[in-house]
């Protein structure tokens, strides 16, 4: 019988952090979300975190959807202090973890006006 599959809820910062490494594997469409998709995604998140100037829409437990990784070690659930990298393939939810990724990499550009506004 099918054991079935470990799962976590994951802040941002947890999953951009080690030991959380990723791969997209050959059978993935490309990247394709425009700057509709990725406006829409950055308006929820600030939008959760009380930031996009709507009083009493903070959600601090904001479900950003499902992201299914692939451990290939077949190491399970990374422990919570672990550190060594680990290299996961994103099966479900490459359109958000790349938009994320490049999102958070924009925020962090030093001078960005997006870290005056708590964004980083």
């Amino acid at each position: 019988m099918f054991p079935g599959l470990p799962t976590a809820s994951l802040t941002l910062t947890d999953l951009f952090s080690s030991p959380f490494h990723f791969s997209v594997p050959a059978f993935q469409r490309p990247y394709s979300w425009t700057t509709g998709e990725a406006g829409q995604l950055l308006e929820d998140i600030l939008t959760a975190a009380g930031l996009a100037g709507r009083a009493g829409w903070e959600e601090p437990d904001y479900f950003l959807g499902t992201i299914l990784l692939l451990d290939n070690a077949d190491r399970g659930l990374p422990k919570e202090r672990e550190r060594r990298a680990r290299l996961f393939e994103i099966i479900d939810g490459q359109q958000r973890l790349v938009t994320l990724a490049i999102l958070v990499a924009v925020a962090a550009r030093p001078g960005n006006r997006a870290l005056a506004l708590g964004c980083a």
